[in-house]
């Protein structure tokens, strides 16, 4: 089983969400996150006087797959995400070691939808 993390601007996140929306039974999450990055263009952040910091409003799209389904749904993603500018954001792939169905007790890969 992989998880996928992909930190994409917010201003994509539709274009992402119908991506993710076109695979058959994915279940994903979104957490509104805000990225601080050097070299990104002065306009493209905001300013926050609770943080201190220049950030910009990023999401974090969640998701976790079989092994087969990843490669697939890490293209969707950064072709969804894309605008062709520095600082789109970034994915990452991690191995998940364990996953329980909490209602069914489902155990490993059958805890996922197909």
């Amino acid at each position: 089983m992989k998880e996928i993390k992909a930190y994409v601007r917010a201003g994509m996140a539709n274009h992402v969400v119908e991506a993710l929306a076109s695979e058959p039974a994915l279940h994903f999450s979104i957490v509104e996150v805000k990225g601080i990055s050097l070299g990104l263009p002065a306009g493209s952040y905001d300013y926050s006087v609770v943080l201190g910091e220049a950030f910009e409003r990023m999401l974090k799209f969640e998701v976790v797959c079989r092994d087969e389904k990843a490669g697939r749904i890490v293209e969707l993603i950064r072709r969804a995400a894309t605008t062709g500018r520095e600082g789109d954001g970034i994915i990452f792939v991690g191995a998940i070691e364990e996953a329980i169905h909490v209602s069914s007790g489902l155990r490993g890969p059958e805890s996922l939808p197909e």
